[in-house]
Formats: C-alpha cells, sequence, structure tokens
C-alpha cells in the first residue's frame, strides 16, 4: 500500500537539501557518573540528567544543535497544504492514540495529510535508504537499533522545531526524543492471586515458586537486562553488562518460555488467551485490557525504560512536512494528549501538568514510578549490540 501512495507522489519538495553523509559521525558519551549508574532523582532532575540513560551529555552524531538564535533569521514555513506524509510506529495502541489525538488536528491545522502505519522496522528503513526507495516520512526510534547520523538520518531543522521543555540530552542533530516507555512484569490474576504474585524479575525466573508458561522479548536489548536483573544483578550495577551470565540465566528460563516475542502485540495475545501467565510487556500494551476488567496486573518495580526518538529517513521526499509533524508531535499539549490516553511518560516537563493525575500512574516517568525503574544505556548498546545480538541467536536458534 505504502508502494502504491509513493508511486503517486510525483515530485520531490522544491525546499529539500541534499545532505552528504559525515564519516565518523557515530555516538560518543561524556560526563558519566563514575559507574555508569543512573542516580536517583526527581523527574525533573531526570530528565536533565538521564534522557540519553547514562546522565551523559552527547557530541557527535547525538550532539545538541545550535539553537536557532545562534543561527541565521529563521525563513518563515512553507505551506504544506496538500501534502501527504507516511509516519511509523510499532503499531497497536500507541498507532491508535496517534490516530485518535494527533494526526486530525495536525491536519486540521497545516492542511496536510497524514497515513499512519505501524510495523517500525529500523532493519527496514536502513535498506529502504541504501536503495534510495524510502517510503516513510517519519520514523520512531529506539537509538539503539539505529544509530542517530547522517548515514540514515535527515539533519532536524531547529528553526522549525521547537523543543519546550525537553532537556538538551535529548535534542540531537538527526533526531528528538518524543517519549519514554517501559517494559514491565506482567501475571494472570486468576493464576497468582492476591498478594501471591512476582514482585521482581528474580521471582520471574523462579519457575519452581511461581509456575507457569512465560515469555519475554527477543530483542537482545530487552531480554539481556531482563536476564541479569532475573539473576539477581542490581540494576544499579548493570554495566558493564556480563554477557556469559545473562546467555546463563536465559538457558535457565528458557524450557519455561512459550515463545520468545518479536511484536508488541504477541504477549498481550497469550496472556489474554491464558497460553502464558506471566510476560515481560511494553507498559502501552496493558493499560487498556486492565481498565477494561482482564484478569491481568503489573509490578512497576524494576522497569526497564527506554526513549523513544522522532526522526527523517535519509531520502523522504516530504522533509519540510515531515519537519512541520515532528515540531507538533512534541509540543506539550500533545505528548499530554497521548499520555492521557496511553501509559507513556513524555519527554518534555512541560506536559506534566496538562496530563489527569489518574493517567499519571500509569507514566514510566511519574514521580512514583520513576525510582522503581533502570534505564537502559543506549551508548553501551550501540557499541555492542551486533555481538551480542549474534550471541543471543546462537543461544535461541534464531
Amino acid at each position: 500500500m505504502l508502494a502504491a501512495i509513493r508511486a503517486r507522489r510525483s515530485s520531490r519538495d522544491a525546499d529539500r537539501e541534499e545532505k552528504p553523509s559525515k564519516k565518523g559521525d557515530h555516538l560518543l558519551m561524556g560526563r558519566d557518573t563514575p559507574s555508569g549508574r543512573v542516580p536517583t532523582h526527581t523527574r525533573r532532575r531526570f530528565l536533565r540528567w538521564t534522557a540519553t540513560g547514562t546522565g551523559a551529555l552527547l557530541t557527535g552524531g547525538l550532539g545538541h544543535p545550535r539553537p536557532p538564535a545562534a543561527q541565521t533569521a529563521c525563513p518563515p514555513l512553507p505551506s504544506i497544504r496538500g501534502q501527504e506524509i507516511v509516519v511509523v510506529n510499532y503499531g497497536g495502541k500507541p498507532l491508535e492514540a496517534m490516530q485518535a489525538a494527533v494526526f486530525p488536528k495536525f491536519e486540521a491545522e497545516t492542511g496536510a495529510k497524514v497515513i499512519g502505519a505501524g510495523g517500525m522496522n529500523a532493519a527496514k528503513m536502513e535498506q529502504m535508504v541504501k536503495q534510495n526507495a524510502v517510503e516513510w516520512d517519519v520514523v520512531l526510534l529506539g537509538p539503539e537499533e539505529s544509530p542517530l547520523t547522517a548515514e540514515w538520518l535527515e539533519k532536524l531543522d531547529y528553526c522549525v522545531v521547537k523543543p519546550q521543555g525537553i532537556p538538551r540530552e535529548g535534542i540531537h542533530e538527526y533526531g528528538i526524543a518524543s517519549d519514554f516507555y517501559s517494559v514491565v512484569l506482567v501475571w494472570r490474576t486468576d493464576k497468582f492471586k492476591g498478594d501471591d504474585h512476582p514482585k521482581s524479575w528474580v521471582d520471574f525466573w523462579d519457575a519452581q515458586r511461581f509456575p507457569g508458561r512465560r515469555t519475554l522479548p527477543r530483542r537482545s536489548y530487552d531480554i539481556v537486562e531482563l536476564a541479569l536483573m532475573g539473576s539477581g544483578i542490581d540494576p544499579k550495577k548493570m554495566y558493564p553488562i556480563d554477557v556469559d551470565r545473562a546467555l546463563r540465566a536465559i538457558q535457565q528460563i528458557e524450557p519455561h518460555v512459550a515463545k520468545f516475542w518479536t511484536g508488541g502485540n504477541q504477549p498481550l495475545e497469550m496472556l489474554l488467551s491464558g497460553e502464558v501467565d506471566l510476560a515481560a510487556v511494553w507498559v502501552t500494551r496493558v493499560q487498556d485490557p486492565i481498565e477494561k476488567g482482564a484478569p491481568l496486573s503489573f509490578t512497576w518495580n524494576q522497569h526497564l525504560m527506554a526513549q523513544d526518538i522522532v526522526a527523517i529517513p535519509k531520502g523522504s521526499q516530504r522533509v519540510a512536512a515531515a519537519m512541520q509533524f515532528i515540531n507538533f508531535r512534541i509540543r506539550p499539549d500533545m505528548q499530554a494528549a497521548l499520555s492521557n490516553l496511553i501509559p507513556i511518560g513524555p519527554s518534555t516537563t512541560d506536559a506534566e501538568a496538562l496530563i489527569r493525575p489518574e493517567k499519571q500512574r500509569f507514566m514510566p516517568t511519574s514521580r512514583q514510578n520513576l525510582p522503581l525503574g533502570h534505564f537502559r544505556d543506549p551508548r553501551f548498546w550501540i557499541e555492542n549490540h551486533k555481538a551480542i545480538d549474534a550471541r543471543i541467536r546462537r543461544q535461541l536458534g534464531a
């Protein structure tokens, strides 16, 4: 369908600039805490210090762009009326929330048309870029999946993108933080009744005390850190990653795992069908069924946190419209609108006052939930993902 949409597009935006790839663009970090740990802070201080995962300031590919005041005068925004952009995320409730709260308002304000799609896949995006056949205009990325560099992405124009209340650690040359999300431990309440349920990943790994079928994410940067917490490692001492220990923990739990899931809806479907009793699930997928009475519950203890980045694939034919969409997407009112629908933590502190109190309890970055979480370090995973993922594939036979 997307290919057909693209075939109808007859010309490139007149204002699109070709940007040369820069050799050596990569993720670098400095000013780490000595242990590489995430300090405990209030939410505002957390956002200032840990938008990158380790309290680090960024340079290189994730460097802070010059503010508009330091640039030449910003030109007026071009009209994008009548243009059509494809915005891709991971589907499910997050896509439904965007379709309900963001796309219609953007279309009303700009006259542009938004086509939303699930199935975000960084490898697929990179293949599109390599083949000069880019079908997507705005993508949602984890920095662990695809380094935010000129090789894959368009540089953001901060005359257009206005990062209100977003800490400078979340403002990058080739993308900007849009939200925080978490993987949480979920169980069926008809299997584990009352207070007799797993309360940590150590409990999740204890199949004798808490028997039942399980499901875990296949993504190496999720399963490895969950396995290490399951083996008893203090999250504050996660780095450097002990891969051998993680592999032993995965081998230990594997006989009790029905499936290592690869799509966000899979663990929820297995829980709701009764195929599994315990699961590691994106928290965005569990709020709605719980509120509708599904026999599920979860704990915020040791929730595994990460940031999402919105970016423009290199070679998009609608860069101007995509840039304006990103600015719209990160506005405090739009972030609050999404957090009022699904349990994501906004990247801007200016959104918090706009989020309903009963919804803040489902936010990974709320004052109650933030101290219980562990923030994944994107620097480590960008540097080590390929080697570790090869070992996970050998272990799981995939």
